[in-house]
């Protein structure tokens, strides 16, 4: 689920994947805090960073990565803010392995 939320962009790229024992933890902590307030600062939601795009992109990454069919990024018919809700069949569409690549 971190990397969902990483390619959702809610999380910061490359920062919930750093181990605990790694010593730039406390510095990827930091970053994050200053990351926290600054959308804070800008008055920023979920629904303004959340697309349909970026819920594909992350649906396509759960099931890239060989995740579990029970981890989705929203529920069906939630979809984004932008009023384009996502239902089942979209998962299996993007989910698919011919959905992202063609041959030409």
């Amino acid at each position: 689920m971190a990397m969902a939320f990483e390619v959702l962009g809610i999380s910061p790229a490359g920062f919930s994947m750093v181990p605990a024992v790694r010593c730039h933890k406390a510095d990827v902590a930091r970053r994050t805090g200053e990351l926290v307030l600054e959308v804070l600062r800008k008055g920023l939601k979920p629904s303004d960073i959340i697309t349909r795009q970026s819920l594909e992109n992350a649906i396509a990454a759960i099931a890239m990565s060989g995740g579990s069919t029970q981890r989705r990024p929203a529920p069906p018919g939630r979809g984004s803010g932008d009023g384009d809700p996502l239902d089942i069949d979209d998962f299996d569409k993007i989910s698919a392995p011919h959905a992202r690549c063609s041959v030409t």
